[in-house]
């Protein structure tokens, strides 16, 4: 869309008959036209604010001429970030001018500037309605693109719907480009919606358009630039602070993964050292009880009978030991359980051979 209004156009009036004239030419205020011409004209006019005012007072003057100052003064009070005299203009005019379509755009406008509470989700409404009414209205497509994306970025929009919303506005962005693609703004904000999703690379290629389209000689060049260069840092440090916390948790990942290997590991130390306990248990168990069992046998029987029953006794103790030791770390332990249990067969079958039969 390509624009029939200049500076010269707008900073020419000078006397309040001038605006008066320009107001009663104005475009449909359905238009884009509307809008941009009032938009520009209360940048770039140094005698907007009183005359604008004396205007909108003067109950005499044609509505849509009274309403058209009322449009460029409220421009005027956004641009220049002056919220509260936004909300006094707005509040004192609403039964006056409520029914008119651009009514709603501008109180979106003013609720996304002011962003106290809820008013991020009353500013996509009012930004909806006034869609209702202009479809195709690049302006209208942009505030509500601009009010989802706002309201996405300080967490506003639960995670559930965002989605669906983001989804939304980037379509409507995707049009008002294509009605209007040399308006600056609207790469911004597409860039902004582009970060939230996380093409960081995309985000910002399309803030670095908008820095470039936008006009330097506009009265408000340095407050846009500021803006974009403000959302081109708050990009790049989002994409610090993802690139960081994926690395932090893949170091977070491999430090648990690390955890978890030396407490399995840990863990089986602690069974192998029980294991060895109650093996030390029952070893020290048999050797008391050969003593024991020694003692009492030589007590009874004469010394060959009695060495002969302590190698019996020996070779069973060593099949018990081996059998438990097997029992309490099975096949793992089986090469040193083997050789004990076998010896200790040999030492019993030894013993029994030689026992004399006196028993």
């Amino acid at each position: 869309m390509e624009h029939i209004h200049t500076i010269e156009q707008v900073t020419k009036p000078s006397e309040k008959n001038d605006f008066i004239d320009l107001f009663k030419n104005s475009p449909n205020e359905d238009t884009r036209e509307f809008e941009m011409l009032l938009t520009l004209l209360a940048i770039e006019n140094t005698n907007v604010f009183p005359l604008c005012q004396e205007i909108l007072d003067d109950r005499n003057q044609d509505q849509k001429i009274r309403y058209a100052a009322f449009f460029t003064l409220c421009n005027y009070h956004r641009r220049y970030k002056n919220p509260s005299k936004y909300n006094d203009l707005l509040e004192s005019h609403r039964n006056e001018f409520q029914s008119h379509s651009t009514y709603n755009h501008l109180y979106s406008m003013f609720l996304q500037q002011r962003n106290k509470n809820q008013d991020l989700i009353k500013a996509i409404y009012f930004a909806e309605e006034s869609i209702s009414k202009a479809p195709k209205h690049p302006g209208f497509l942009h505030n509500f693109s601009h009010a989802v994306v706002t309201a996405v970025e300080e967490g506003v929009i639960p995670s559930e719907q965002s989605k669906d919303q983001l989804a939304l506005a980037k379509k409507y962005l995707k049009s008002a480009i294509q009605i209007e693609p040399d308006y600056a703004k609207f790469y911004c904000t597409k860039g902004r919606l582009l970060a939230i999703q996380g093409f960081f690379v995309k985000a910002k290629g399309d803030i670095r358009i908008a820095i470039d389209k936008e006009d330097s000689l506009r009265e408000d060049y340095a407050l846009r630039i500021t803006d974009y260069q403000s959302y081109l840092m708050r990009i790049q440090l989002q994409e610090v602070s993802k690139e960081l916390g994926r690395k932090l948790k893949d170091t977070s990942n491999e430090l648990l993964s690390e955890l978890q290997s030396e407490r399995r590991s840990l863990n089986k130390r602690v069974d192998q050292e029980r294991v060895r306990s109650v093996e030390f248990l029952g070893f020290f168990t048999a050797v008391i009880s050969l003593i024991i069992g020694g003692i009492q046998i030589s007590q009874r029987q004469d010394i060959v009978e009695s060495a002969q029953l302590m190698i019996v006794f020996t070779g069973t103790l060593l099949i018990a030991f081996s059998s438990l030791s097997f029992l309490l770390n099975g096949m793992a332990d089986i090469k040193r359980s083997a050789p004990i249990f076998f010896f200790g067969m040999i030492t019993c079958a030894m013993g029994l051979l030689f026992i004399p039969k006196i028993l």
